[in-house]
């Protein structure tokens, strides 16, 4: 029963089990021990490792140890030991089952620590050992399986590689769906052991075979376990530091319907095993989950081209950091990056076998790239700018370009590696070019016209008088649709007749292999075309910037757009979200706060209020602020906004001709270059010189100014600059001053970010939140600067979709945080949490937690919509310390 019991285990397990575990597991199994100890009674009721150690010595050909994680384990060297094995020890499903559960129970640690086994002695060894009955309980002294295992590393603790690996393929094994849920995918300490252990594309493994079982059995397990799994799948980075601030960000608003996600966002605000420090979203601002996105791809730069290998496994995108990137379809993980291009890559396509990738620049440098050893094969170079390529469906040897200068579209040779045809004579720039799926014609097109070839004769066989970026086949290769700037057509080759779509911006094409629905992007949305109904029926707004490419397998649309992300949208699938989430337009706003409000007025005059305790959307305060800069008083009973000041009702009580900024402490009010005391009003200083983007201390003794050169800041009541800060090489966009009025930060138009000692006026640190080869100017904006924790951290957002962390004492990058937008700009609401808005209209509230000593008590109180719109809403509530309360009316 022994060598039968162990050699079943090690055929179930996932990986193959370690000797510890193997001795564990003999040690649980009350059938081998029965055997063991059929003529002895042990002190303590634990397997003898000796006899494995023996029978180990025996199998020695057969097993090998191979790395698990950070243990290494023993499992069967070849397949065919393993069919063997699983012939003769797990012959049957009930057996199978059995295992499974005897491995689930010893991984989730039933039976570790303390906790006693029952057992049953045989009637043999009653009467052997004269025992008064034959049930017992003795602990097993087996190890204990937390998700985390503390106080072993400097960072405090590592997870538990092998449960994370191990628990749930046994629980799905064993049948038992509710406890795999329960104890895997609605704990955030599991979810977040195996990403740290594992990595994102296991995590999401292991859940969506955990979503496949259970939509068999549980319905309302499985409608749960979705919604973590989608909201998983879109995770940008696979970073442990950033697993709570996504959940919570996505599943803020499945909060109140649903209690299971209610605990697990609660368990990831409050585990002890977060890496810190780390940025957690007060609101929901990210993308809830959503049944049409399959897949999220993020890049360093802007997405030009996308392609699908044949069999599904690899999604290749050409990025314009000159890099084209290599991902697997279903992970999202990296499998290579050429770098090795001359100018921006604006395209790549694999062959129809799967032999080939192709990568293209703006240059016109076409490079072929073996998929299986990944290695260059030929390249080809041309005149003019290129942005599509393609192989010939029916002979993988043949690719094709269309350089803007060539006029004709250019057939390579791959084998010989040489040009191999010139096809058409084009009297305009190339703009696109596409064979059609089964090989029957060569498409081309320029400014002015699209036309057609026969792929055999290389003669033209159709033309139309359309301008294309981009185009596509029928399946059938009766017709073909094009992209056309400001309309998608669908055009009938053999009589030339036309359906019409209008789009804004139609830059990228693609159709269903059913010839039913044509997929374009019109800007910044994804829309499908239903060609049977001649109507849209999808319109999905999934990102922040136009879209570039998309390609179209089966019912999925691969997508990827200038906002540096590529994605995979189900088009058939619904696009409703699970709730509404606020988004203002997409230029700058203002941010400000109260005890227990944050407001934002955007150029346009939308507004929006949230409550600093929970992240609530208010939507029906009543403020009527004008367009223009906003803030609250400390207590939200005062509003100040560009051209008046209004009472929390609404009320005007005062108007002002300049944009106006409160301090911190809520004790001064910079109105133009003037300061007053607020609430009095009592004039302080009048600043010289030009003030813009001005930032506070938060007692309004520093101020800090942006001047075309550099940042200039005054120490009131001195109206004069104390100092200009010279260090930008480029056009200074942006200034921020510190807590304390210690420190500043300033920000130019090449990227670079400065932190100032400004009472030595000299530059402390360079922080490079942008890499230095993103050559992009707009990506490079960063338009977000902030200083937390009384002043031990600074905060920088940037166009490139990250929030990140620096020491001030060393200027070290502590954490990134990526947002699903570029950062438009960034306010500050207290000592712990800043609020970005990205160019896609969504507002993040984000809080910074630290370490227990750097931590800040910051204690607010739910408020009400009914609350705040009652009289004197905000004289009632307190502010800060100090600061009496008394109406609106009285403080004027």
């Amino acid at each position: 029963k022994m060598v039968s019991a162990a050699l079943a285990y090690l055929t179930v397990a996932r990986r193959g089990l370690s000797t510890a575990e193997l001795e564990d597991l003999l040690s649980l199994d009350d059938d081998v021990l029965g055997e063991v100890f059929e003529w002895w009674l042990p002190p303590f009721r634990r397997f003898p490792g000796l006899v494995w150690a023996r029978v180990r010595a025996k199998l020695s050909d057969y097993l090998v140890e191979r790395g698990a994680g950070e243990a290494r384990v023993i499992a069967w060297h070849h397949r065919q030991f393993i069919e063997a094995a699983e012939r003769r020890y797990v012959s049957t499903p009930a057996e199978r089952k059995r295992l499974h559960g005897l491995l689930a129970d010893y991984f989730d640690g039933v039976w570790s620590g303390d906790t006693p086994k029952p057992f049953s002695y045989s009637p043999q060894q009653v009467q052997r050992f004269r025992l008064a009955k034959r049930e017992a309980n003795e602990v097993r002294f087996v190890a204990a399986q937390p998700n985390f295992f503390t106080g072993s590393t400097s960072v405090g603790c590592r997870p538990n590689y092998r449960k994370t690996d191990e628990l749930p393929i046994h629980l799905l094994g064993a049948g038992r769906l509710d406890d795999l849920a329960a104890k895997c995918f609605f704990t955030y300490d599991f979810l977040l052991a195996k990403l740290s252990a594992f990595g994102l594309g296991e995590l999401l493994n292991d859940c969506r075979l955990a979503v496949e079982a259970a939509s068999k059995e549980n319905a309302a397990c499985a409608d749960t376990l979705q919604k973590i799994y989608r909201g998983l799948r879109v995770i940008p980075l696979s970073d442990p530091a950033i697993l709570a601030g996504q959940l919570i960000g996505r599943l803020a608003t499945l909060r109140a319907s649903d209690p299971v996600i209610r605990k697990l966002l609660n368990d990831a605000k409050d585990s002890p095993h977060n890496p810190l420090p780390m940025l957690l979203p007060v609101n929901a601002c990210f993308t809830p989950p959503n049944e049409a996105v399959e897949l999220v791809l993020r890049f360093d730069d802007k997405a030009h081209g996308i392609a699908i290998s044949p069999e599904g496994r690899y999604v290749a995108v050409a990025t314009e950091d000159r890099v084209v990137h290599v991902r697997e379809r279903e992970s999202g993980s990296s499998v290579i990056k050429f770098a090795d291009h001359d100018w921006i890559c604006t395209g790549c396509a694999f062959s129809k076998d799967g032999r080939y990738l192709a990568t293209l620049t703006r240059s016109s440098e076409m490079k072929i790239f073996d998929v299986e050893t990944w290695e260059q094969k030929c390249a080809f170079k041309a005149e003019g700018h290129s942005h599509a390529c393609q192989f010939d469906p029916t002979d993988s040897n043949l690719v094709i370009m269309a350089p803007t200068d060539a006029g004709g579209v250019l057939v390579h040779n791959v084998q010989e590696g040489k040009l191999a045809q010139k096809v058409g004579s084009f009297e305009t720039k190339m703009s696109t070019c596409a064979y059609s799926p089964r090989g029957k014609y060569i498409a081309g097109g320029d400014e002015e016209v699209i036309v057609l070839f026969d792929r055999a004769t290389y003669k033209e066989v159709f033309r139309t008088k359309q301008t294309a970026s981009a185009l596509c086949f029928f399946s059938n290769e009766r017709k073909f649709v094009a992209a056309c700037s400001n309309s998608v057509v669908c055009i009938d080759i053999a009589s030339g007749s036309t359906m019409l779509q209008s789009a804004s911006l139609a830059t990228a094409i693609g159709i269903t292999p059913d010839n039913k629905h044509v997929v374009y992007g019109d800007g910044e949305d994804v829309v499908v075309w239903n060609l049977d109904k001649d109507q849209l029926v999808r319109r999905f707004k999934l990102f922040s910037d136009y879209i570039k490419n998309v390609v179209v397998v089966d019912q999925i649309a691969y997508v990827c757009s200038v906002d540096r992300t590529a994605k995979a949208i189900n088009i058939l699938a619904s696009d409703k979200l699970q709730d509404d989430v606020p988004r203002l337009g997409r230029y700058d706003c203002t941010f400000s706060s109260s005890c227990e409000l944050v407001a934002a007025i955007a150029e346009d005059g939308e507004r929006f209020l949230w409550s600093r305790a929970d992240g609530t959307w208010l939507k029906n305060h009543p403020l009527t602020a004008t367009r223009g800069d906003l803030c609250l008083s400390r207590d939200a009973g005062l509003v100040i906004s560009k051209g008046e000041l209004q009472d929390s009702r609404g009320r005007k009580l005062q108007k002002f001709d300049t944009p106006c900024k409160l301090s911190g402490n809520g004790s001064v009010l910079l109105a133009g270059s003037t300061l007053h005391k607020f609430p009095s009003g009592d004039v302080i200083a009048e600043l010289k010189g030009k003030i813009a983007e001005a930032d506070l201390s938060a007692d309004g003794s520093v101020v800090t100014s942006k001047v075309d050169e550099g940042l200039a800041f005054y120490r009131s009541p001195n109206p004069n600059v104390v100092a200009t800060l010279h260090a930008h090489r480029k056009l200074f966009l942006r200034c921020c001053c510190s807590t304390s009025g210690k420190y500043g930060l300033g920000t130019s138009k090449d990227g670079d970010i400065q932190l100032y000692d400004l009472q030595t006026q000299k530059v402390l640190f360079n922080l490079p939140h942008m890499d230095k080869n993103d050559g992009n100017n707009f990506q490079k904006l960063i338009l977000g600067l902030a200083f937390l924790c009384n002043d031990k951290y600074a905060v920088t957002a940037g166009m490139d979709l990250l929030v990140k962390v620096w020491r001030v004492s060393d200027g070290q990058l502590v954490l990134t945080f990526p947002i699903e937008a570029g950062a438009r700009c960034m306010g500050k609401v207290d000592e712990h949490t800043v609020a970005v808005k990205t160019i896609g209209g969504d507002v993040c509230i984000l809080q910074l937690h630290t370490v227990a000593e750097e931590a800040v008590p910051i204690t607010v109180s739910a408020v009400s919509e009914e609350t705040l719109a009652s009289s004197g809403a905000g004289a009632a509530r307190g502010g800060d310390a100090g600061t009496k309360q008394s109406s609106c009316c009285a403080l004027l």
